[in-house]
């Protein structure tokens, strides 16, 4: 103990005068005192070397007390500085001789422990005799540097002496971490050398280049991202070797870190020089530096792909190529809107170069594997962020176009920024080989379709008139086009079923729908303007792109429906009607387009006729129907039947909207034969009530038409005709009527014809028109010729009835207009004859006349 202490005394006296000549040469280095000199000479390194060997003898093979180690080390260091002072010129050659070993011996703790444990080990000793002291070494690694800051104030060679001390510290830090496997050490070891790269940068490096203001923080950013880089790499290749060491480490990898800090940088200093480009806030920089600092920001992050616990190296990766994708843009120097134009492409590029990668990402894989790449680095779960991301980025590019379209004057321009649409298909197509397929399937498709949208915005200025009329119908033209192509090529093109084939035959039905509506704002737009007698807005070549997307749709819609396979809904035979009936819409609104757009097409001949050039189509359509009945074609033959009898109802209905020089009683007659054709053909009791109603129709309009034949003065032209009609009707249908059904059917029939006539008679009167009565007695007798030739008593009875009200009109005109009395006598002299003739007869053949009445209740009632 006597003699530790003896020992320790000597170290506290050496410390005496070394500690203030120390921190008086930090302080002021460049003096040169007296006392300093002293410190430094023979008879202190006597002092200190006999203190040193008597500490080294006393603890020989034993464990040298870590402070008392240190100590003498740091002693050692300063009496060596202190020497110096003597060829001290003011250079401050003392100063730099204390850091220097401050440096050293930083570096000596470790290296010598690490060798004298190896000797030891191979030696078969087990027991070091020196344990170094981590802390120790931080020490004198903290002095070191802290002497080094303090020569940047004053220091004549200024600032390489700070920058060497740094370097050499960080240096020893990198090799701590090799030889350890600590991420702390390499944090330290980035922290230093960012700092040496700061002092280089501020003192000489800026000089480099001819930037200013804002550039030069820009620059200064990405200085010390070329340095984090350097030390990424260093990490990552200190990390691999020693990765066991590195698990049990609560530190975050370095490169991991500086990876992602580069690429925040980058977007950020790329996302301020764009907005500073834009507003006319231009910052210069050095281009050539960006692009440095750029490649160490890719290093950095491919760095981390021999990492395998990094989760993000793709995600890292990609951003990085964003970065470049703004740097780029930003070397343009564009202004808008030829800014938006060049962002959608790049976006629309980049988009497409990474969906191809990943679509190889296979092969990339494979050459991965043979550099010794984990296979947990590559990226695999990255599928679900970058189809995000793309898509993301394919909405911002078709936002981006849609501006293009319709505000950018010159066609190039807005037909090359139609193809970034383009693109952005391609590369969602491309995405939607992984594990998500049919919804990325259905979005690539979409785009295509708006890639066609945008190839026909592309052909129209913005200063067209109605430019808005113009776009919708570009964008049915591109939606039929691309129905086409997506119904029948993509069959052609892949020569198979699959599943791109079979998303968009489904997309189809939609695409349809929209192409429809757009149809119907279009048509809107042109009846409007049609509507109040101002010409339609539209050019040629949009009134023939309308016509030609109708004509194609109706066609398209014709094929879903008669072609095998092309049914886009799996419709049952029935079903597929709809097709047909939507075909003859969109023919009926190509006809309505033609009508309100080209009016003079419809002003001579037919205008004058147009209701019965609506009648021949309407024959056409039902002769049509029958023939594909008869090839049992029902798919054609029911909607072209049933489209044919109601189409003359657009005739009788507007007949009485627009004028034309066809009689209205000639357009009736022609809807009763058309009715009663299809009643014929079909069998149908509702199409011969139609034809029915139309023939009477004819009649009545035309008597209405001619003076002297109201239903008022003559009542049975109105009501005979309809009469018959309903007796024809219940003849033909009397197997589904009961008997009392048709009794009343013919009682009403045949009252209603008798009782007009003798209405007529009564009205007129049989001075005026003597020929009514015989009119009367000619139906009566007709009456009972029919009743007794069907055996209908109805018709007998009342035929007899009304031929002895027309004979009583007759005798009662002459006896009473015409005061001829001896008629009256005449009349009632032969009544009461035929009366004594019938009893006559009965009695002499009673049994006769009783088989005679037997037989009429046989009859029919």
């Amino acid at each position: 103990m006597l003699l530790r202490t003896q020992t320790a005394l000597a170290a506290a006296f050496c410390g005496t005068f070394l500690l203030p000549a120390v921190l008086h040469l930090v302080v002021k280095p460049a003096s040169g005192e007296f006392w300093l000199d002293r410190a430094g000479s023979l008879t202190g390194w006597i002092a200190l070397a006999l203190a040193t060997i008597a500490a080294c003898w006393l603890n020989w093979r034993r464990t040298v007390y870590q402070p008392i180690v240190a100590f003498f080390l740091v002693a050692i260091v300063a009496m060596v500085a202190l020497t110096s002072l003597r060829w001290d010129t003011g250079d401050w050659l003392a100063y730099h001789t204390l850091l220097v070993g401050l440096t050293a011996a930083a570096w000596l703790l470790p290296i010598v422990t690490l060798a004298a444990n190896r000797l030891l080990a191979s030696a078969g000793d087990s027991t070091s005799p020196i344990i170094w002291s981590a802390a120790s070494a931080r020490v004198f690694g903290l002095a070191a540097v802290a002497l080094g800051l303090r020569g940047l104030d004053g220091d004549p060679a200024a600032p390489w002496w700070t920058i060497g001390a740094l370097a050499a510290i960080s240096l020893r830090n990198v090799w701590i971490a090799w030889h350890e496997g600590g991420r702390g050490s390499m944090w330290i070891a980035a922290v230093l050398t960012n700092l040496a790269v700061c002092i280089w940068w501020i003192d000489q490096g800026h000089r480099l280049t001819a930037t200013s203001g804002r550039g030069e923080l820009v620059e200064f950013l990405w200085i010390n991202a070329i340095a984090a880089a350097v030390m990424a790499v260093i990490s990552a290749w200190v990390e691999h070797r020693t990765l066991e060491c590195a698990v049990k480490s609560r530190w975050i990898a370095l490169h991991r870190f500086v990876a992602w800090a580069i690429v925040v940088a980058f977007l950020i200093t790329t996302a301020g020089r764009l907005v500073g480009d834009l507003s006319g806030n231009f910052i210069e920089v050095s281009t050539a530096l960006g692009w440095a600092a750029w490649c160490a920001a890719v290093v950095a992050a491919v760095a981390c792909w021999w990492d395998p616990r990094s989760r993000w190296p793709v995600a890292c990766i990609y951003t990085v190529g964003l970065a470049a994708v703004g740097m780029y843009l930003d070397g343009l120097d564009f202004r808008p809107p030829m800014f938006e134009w060049a962002l959608a492409m790049a976006l629309a590029a980049y988009s497409l170069v990474t969906s191809l990668l990943w679509s190889r990402r296979s092969e990339i894989g494979s050459v991965f594997a043979r550099l010794r790449v984990p296979a947990a680095s590559q990226g695999e779960s990255g599928h679900a962020w970058l189809v995000a991301v793309n898509g993301m980025s394919a909405v911002a590019v078709l936002a981006l176009v849609a501006w293009i379209e319709i505000g950018m004057p010159e066609l190039r321009h807005r037909m090359i920024a139609a193809y970034a649409v383009g693109a952005e298909a391609l590369a969602i197509g491309l995405l939607a080989r992984g594990a998500v397929r049919s919804p990325l399937q259905y979005a690539a498709l979409v785009f295509g379709v708006l890639f066609a949208v945008a190839v026909g915005w592309a052909w129209l200025p913005p200063d067209m008139p109605a430019p808005w009329l113009h776009r919708i119908v570009a964008a049915i033209v591109a939606l039929a086009a691309t129905m086409v192509v997506y119904g029948l090529g993509l069959v052609k093109l892949f020569r198979r079923e699959n599943d791109w084939t079979l998303a968009a035959q489904l997309l189809v039905p939609l695409l349809a729908v929209i192409a429809a509506v757009l149809l119907i704002a279009v048509l809107g737009i042109e009846v409007m303007a049609f509507a109040h007698e101002q010409p339609v807005p539209i050019t040629w070549p949009a009134l023939l792109a309308v016509a030609i997307a109708l004509v194609g749709l109706a066609v398209a819609a014709l094929a879903a429906a008669l072609v095998p396979g092309r049914d886009p809904l799996g419709l049952s035979e029935r079903g597929r009607t709809a097709y047909v009936y939507a075909a003859e819409a969109l023919f009926a609104l190509t006809f309505l387009h033609i009508r309100v757009t080209m009016p003079w097409l419809f002003s001579g001949w037919f205008l004058r006729f147009w209701p019965l050039v609506v009648m021949v189509i309407a024959f056409v359509g039902v002769g049509l129907g029958e023939f594909f009945q008869r090839r049992r074609q029902k798919v054609l033959s029911d909607p072209l039947t049933t489209t044919g009898a109601l189409l003359p109802l657009l005739p009788a209905l507007g007949f009485w909207v627009t004028s034309s020089e066809v009689h209205y009683s000639l357009l009736l007659l022609t809807i009763g034969v058309l009715y009663a054709a299809v009643s014929a053909l079909r069998k149908s009791f509702w199409f011969a009530v139609l034809a029915a109603l139309a023939a009477n129709g004819s009649l009545w309009y035309l008597l209405h038409e001619r003076a002297g034949l109201s239903i008022a003065e003559h009542p049975q032209l109105w009501l005979i005709p309809p009469a018959l009609c309903v007796l024809v009707a219940g003849y033909l249908n009397r197997a589904r009527l009961s008997a009392e059904q048709s009794a009343a059917l013919r009682y009403g029939s045949a009252i209603v014809i008798y009782a007009s006539s003798t209405a007529d008679i009564f009205i007129n009167g049989v001075a005026d028109a003597p020929w009514l009565p015989a009119v009367l007695a000619g139906l009566a007798i007709l009456g009972v010729f029919a009743g007794i030739l069907l055996r209908v008593r109805a018709f007998l009875y009342l035929g007899v009835t009304f031929l002895v009200v027309a004979i009583m009109t007759v005798i009662w005109y002459a006896a009473i207009e015409q005061e001829r009395t001896w008629i009256l006598w005449v009349a009632g002299i032969v009544t009461g004859v035929l009366i004594i003739a019938l009893f006559g007869v009965f009695e002499k053949r009673r049994d006769d006349v009783l088989r005679v009445v037997d037989r009429l209740k046989q009859w029919e009632a």
